[in-house]
């Protein structure tokens, strides 16, 4: 069993534990909590039996074969870096870390300490994504991509009344952008490569954070728009629409849940693809499959993916002048 340590006690880290039976061959052996009482809270629900509040010293546990850094955005870079220096392999939450020269400085500790590193961005995992790939011919000339990823945070009550919380902010990375405009980046670049040209057009608080905007990705022959909201809801959905045809998924690039196709406005669908396993277990076997076949080429290669998804990440909130940190 390759035994994970657990960084954080948040949303993500919470979810993860409610589908880890679906992932194979991984024991959660740890936890690292901001106190004693979020360990002992968090650990004692999943039956965790190791619990720390000192980084350090988790990292100095030789059992600890990963790490799931599941932390606040602003912390990914310095807490994953510290993991392979230490020897410990790392899976980081999106968004990743903040610069293309964040992911390159994480893969080059990676590569010397002979670690893997992997980028825990789901829709570049997700089936559905390869089978729109296979089938991106049938639309013909493309002429337009659009997604929607639009639900009201939970926390945006909170904002309303006054009371900002950590994700509402640039000073941790928080917005609209970073938190749900990453997963229609990775589905855009994954798909096509890097746009010639990035533009976010944001709705900013008072504090200059973005809740939600509008993504606007040139291509050669074609232009992709992403609608990004933790403001409001919508009934999400992505299309690729051509000369000959339209590919749709009846969701956000997050959930992923179908793909079907129409040659015209007034035909019948067809349904090319579904998704039948749980999101987030599925790129952690894939995770796993890499690490247990000591696929450092795959690992790497997906990295540098990743690099371009932050680049034109930082390229968008650079447009909408939103600076973190």
């Amino acid at each position: 069993m390759v035994k994970l340590a657990i960084l954080g006690t948040g949303f993500i880290a919470n979810i993860l534990m409610k589908v880890i039976h679906e992932i194979e061959d991984v024991e959660v052996c740890a936890v690292l909590a901001v106190n004693d009482e979020d360990a002992e809270s968090f650990a004692s629900s999943y039956g965790i039996p190791k619990r720390y509040t000192d980084y350090d010293k988790l990292l100095d546990d030789g059992e600890i074969e990963f790490v799931y850094v599941a932390l606040p955005n602003h912390l990914h870079y310095e807490y994953a870096k510290k993991a392979l220096e230490k020897g410990k392999n790392a899976i980081v939450e999106k968004p990743f870390v903040s610069s293309e020269e964040e992911v390159e400085e994480l893969i080059a500790v990676a590569k010397a300490n002979k670690r893997m590193l992997f980028d825990a961005t789901i829709t570049k995992y997700i089936p559905t994504l390869d089978s729109m790939k296979k089938n991106l011919h049938r639309v013909g000339e493309i002429k337009h991509v659009t997604t929607s990823y639009c639900q009201y945070s939970s926390r945006f009550n909170a904002v309303r009344e006054g009371n900002i919380p950590g994700v509402f902010t640039l000073e941790h990375d928080g917005g609209a952008l970073k938190d749900l405009g990453i997963y229609p980046i990775n589905f855009i670049v994954a798909l096509f490569g890097k746009p010639d040209l990035i533009r976010y057009y944001a709705n900013k608080l008072e504090n200059g954070c973005d809740s939600s905007g509008v993504l606007i990705m040139q291509y050669k022959t074609f232009i992709t728009t992403s609608l990004i909201a933790k403001d409001s809801f919508t009934e999400n959905r992505c299309t690729v629409e051509g000369y000959d045809g339209t590919l749709f998924v009846d969701d956000d690039c997050f959930r992923f849940p179908n793909l079907r196709f129409k040659k015209r406005a007034g035909d019948e669908s067809e349904q090319i693809d579904r998704l039948q396993v749980n999101g987030l277990a599925n790129e952690f076997n894939c995770f796993m499959r890499m690490y247990k076949d000591r696929d450092f080429e795959a690992c790497y290669y997906n990295l540098e993916k990743t690099k371009v998804v932050i680049e034109v990440l930082k390229t968008a909130a650079e447009s909408a002048g939103l600076v973190y940190g």
